[in-house]
């Protein structure tokens, strides 16, 4: 008999310590298949399906693609492949990264809610950022049930805080606690009327990318003046429910917390690489002032010198701004006006 409930667990820093507290006890009373998704570097060694099979006392493995789901097994998402959900079956893809992971947590609660609809029981567990919060929604949005770890029982509270504050959870719950409340969901997940039904058989974003981007999802979202902090392409904004969400043509998505921090990273990554570019053309024209003076080109040399001390100041601010966080009051009380400026000549 195919499985009647599915559980699907996403989590990232911290979640490991919070399966070691849940699992054993939700193994023994779920004993439908459970997918589980936990935020890991592509060159992870890959030894995670070991930990949760001794977490859980309950066979878990990385499965194949295609591979039938089936019950009694637990299921991890294998290093840089998200896992998703599609006909009775795991598929694992390559797909574009979503809030800067792969595996992401949204994809397999996406795909499990198109699925198992009602009979979908989502977990989300301690994680900084706000992956799986989209997926939960989803999952809800279906008819299941949508579960949060206690945010102050969370090494890492942002991701479950995040879940709490945008999918209209059922239940917020410390880790330990999880089990008991599982062993009575089953049968109540079946008896669920699903609120929004989607259609299992459409392909996911996070399996061909662009394509079903292009199908189903740029219609009726919004073109933003932002670009993708990983390709560089533009973003389309969409909300859903509370959530606001991003997604660029070829498929990687964020929620708006997610490109905010990715905005600051690209922001710092530029400025270091701002400072790298004046520091080498200070050098570059001490250098060439020094050649120049030993020609005798004393007013050439002279120019080169004043072009060094040009850029080593620039390059001073923009360290100060990376180093140490401060600015003279000079430079704070010329920063407005320069902002000015630049918002008149966009106007213009």
């Amino acid at each position: 008999m195919p499985p009647q409930e599915l559980m699907v667990i996403g989590g990232s820093m911290g979640a490991l310590e919070a399966l070691q507290r849940l699992l054993p006890g939700v193994a023994e009373a779920f004993r439908s298949p459970i997918c589980i998704v936990i935020h890991t570097a592509a060159e992870s060694p890959g030894v995670l399906a070991t930990l949760v099979e001794r977490m859980a006392n309950r066979p878990a493995r990385y499965p194949a693609d295609g591979e039938t789901i089936q019950n009694g097994l637990i299921y991890v998402a294998l290093p840089d492949h998200h896992l998703l959900v599609e006909d009775g079956r795991l598929r694992l893809t390559r797909g574009p990264r979503e809030n800067g992971f792969r595996p992401a947590i949204d994809p397999l609660f996406r795909t499990a809610a198109r699925s198992y609809a009602e009979r979908t029981i989502g977990v989300i567990l301690s994680g900084g950022r706000s992956d799986g919060t989209a997926g939960l929604a989803a999952i809800k949005d279906s008819g299941g049930i949508a579960i949060a770890q206690d945010p102050r029982d969370a090494l890492a509270p942002s991701m479950p805080q995040s879940a709490i504050d945008h999918a209209d959870v059922d239940f917020v719950l410390k880790a330990a606690e999880i089990p008991r409340v599982v062993a009575t969901l089953p049968a109540r997940s079946r008896k669920k009327i699903a609120i929004r039904q989607m259609d299992p058989s459409r392909p996911d974003v996070a399996e061909v990318g662009s394509d079903a981007l292009h199908a189903a999802e740029k219609p009726g979202n919004v073109l933003t003046p932002f670009v993708c902090p990983e390709c560089g392409g533009p973003l389309w904004e969409a909300r859903e429910g509370k959530l606001i969400r991003f997604r660029c043509h070829v498929g990687h998505a964020y929620t708006g917390e997610t490109l905010v921090e990715e905005q600051g990273t690209a922001l710092e990554h530029a400025l270091w690489n701002s400072l790298r570019a004046l520091e080498e053309a200070a050098a570059l024209r001490a250098r060439m002032a020094a050649h120049a003076r030993e020609s005798g080109m004393d007013v050439i040399a002279d120019d080169y010198e004043a072009r060094k001390t040009q850029y080593e100041e620039q390059a001073a601010v923009i360290r100060r701004v990376l180093v140490v966080d401060e600015t003279t009051l000079l430079e704070a009380a010329s920063a407005p006006r320069v902002a000015a400026r630049a918002r008149r000549a966009r106007q213009d």
